[in-house]
C-alpha cells in the first residue's frame, strides 16, 4: 500500500492580517477600504480565518469606531476578525502600522491605506503569486487613481533632484526631465507579467510575508511620516525580492505632498534628510 502524501499548508491557509491607518479620515472613505477589504478576502475564501486591524491615529477614534458597528457586525458575523485601535495618539503612519502589525498577524499581512480600494482577486493573485515564488517577501500591485489614470507605485533609488523634481517641480520642468521622472518611477516595467528586482514600492499597499517583515521589525517609527515605505522597501531587499504584480489590481486616491500645505513639505523634507542619512546621499 502506498504511503499516505503529506502536502505542506499553502501560506495563507491561517488567513491573511491587514492593518490600515487612519487619521482623520473621512468615513465614507475608511468603510470603503474595509468594505473592499472584506470583499476580497471572501472571494480568497478567506474571510472566516483574517483579521483587519484599523488604527485610528485621530482625535475621534471612538466616534468613527461607533459610526463604523453597522459594517464591523457584518465583518464579524461571517467570523472575520476585527479591531479598532484609538486613543494612542498621532504615533505617525510606521508606529500604527507595527501597532497594527503586532495585534495578531497571519502568515501573510497587508499594509494598506485607508484611500485604497481593492479589486476582488488581490488577495487571490497575490497569495498564489507568493506561494509560487519563494525567493519575494513583498508585492506591489497595479494602480489607478480615482480618474482612472495609472499610478506608479514602485521607485528606483531616488536622488535629491528626482525628489524635489516630482514632489514641488513646475509642470514645464517636468516636461523637460519627463524621461528622468519615467525611469525614477519604473514606467519601463511590464503591465502584462510580474517583475522581481523592484527597488522601492510604495507603502500605499504590501502584501508582505509576516516573518519576514517581523525578522526586519517594522516600520522605522523614526519616520514619522513620508519614506517610511522606501526605508523598508531597502531593509527588505537585503532578506528577499520585491515584485511588483499587475495582475494584483487597485484604487489609490493618494495625492500629492506639495498640495497638502506647509506641515506636509516640512515633514517630507525631515523625513527625506532621514532616509538620505541612513540609506547614502545621491544628489544628481
Amino acid at each position: 500500500m502506498p504511503e499516505p502524501r503529506h502536502t505542506e499548508p499553502s501560506l495563507h491557509a491561517a488567513g491573511i492580517s491587514l492593518s490600515i491607518v487612519a487619521y482623520r479620515t473621512p468615513l465614507k472613505l475608511l468603510e470603503g477600504a474595509i468594505r473592499s477589504a472584506f470583499v476580497a478576502l471572501q472571494t480568497a475564501g478567506l474571510e472566516a480565518d483574517s483579521l483587519i486591524v484599523v488604527v485610528d491615529n485621530g482625535e475621534d477614534g471612538e466616534q468613527t469606531k461607533q459610526c463604523l458597528l453597522p459594517l464591523t457586525d457584518t465583518l464579524k458575523s461571517a467570523g472575520c476578525g476585527f479591531e479598532y485601535l484609538h486613543g494612542h495618539g498621532n504615533i505617525g503612519y510606521g508606529a500604527a502600522h507595527n501597532l497594527g502589525f503586532q495585534r495578531e498577524h497571519r502568515p501573510v499581512h497587508v499594509f494598506m491605506n485607508p484611500d485604497v480600494v481593492l479589486d476582488p482577486d488581490v488577495f487571490v493573485r497575490g497569495c498564489a503569486y507568493l506561494e509560487s515564488n519563494a525567493d519575494v517577501a513583498m508585492i506591489s500591485p497595479e494602480a489607478i487613481d480615482d480618474a482612472g489614470s495609472r499610478q506608479f507605485l514602485c521607485k528606483r533609488y531616488p536622488s535629491v533632484f528626482d525628489l524635489l523634481l516630482r514632489g514641488f517641480g513646475p509642470g514645464f520642468l517636468k516636461k523637460v526631465f519627463a524621461r528622468r521622472l519615467a525611469r525614477y518611477e519604473m514606467r519601463d516595467l511590464s503591465t502584462r507579467e510580474a517583475s522581481k528586482e523592484v527597488p522601492i514600492i510604495s507603502g500605499c499597499f504590501m502584501l508582505c510575508r509576516s516573518e519576514q517583515i517581523r525578522q526586519a521589525k517594522g516600520f522605522d517609527p523614526d519616520f514619522f511620516l513620508y519614506f517610511e515605505d522606501f526605508d523598508l522597501s531597502l531593509r527588505m531587499s537585503r532578506r528577499a525580492k520585491l515584485a511588483f504584480l499587475p495582475d494584483m489590481k487597485i484604487r489609490h486616491s493618494g495625492g500629492n505632498s506639495a498640495r497638502k500645505g506647509v506641515a506636509h513639505i516640512f515633514m517630507f523634507l525631515r523625513s527625506a534628510r532621514r532616509f538620505f542619512s541612513l540609506h547614502g546621499w545621491r544628489w544628481i
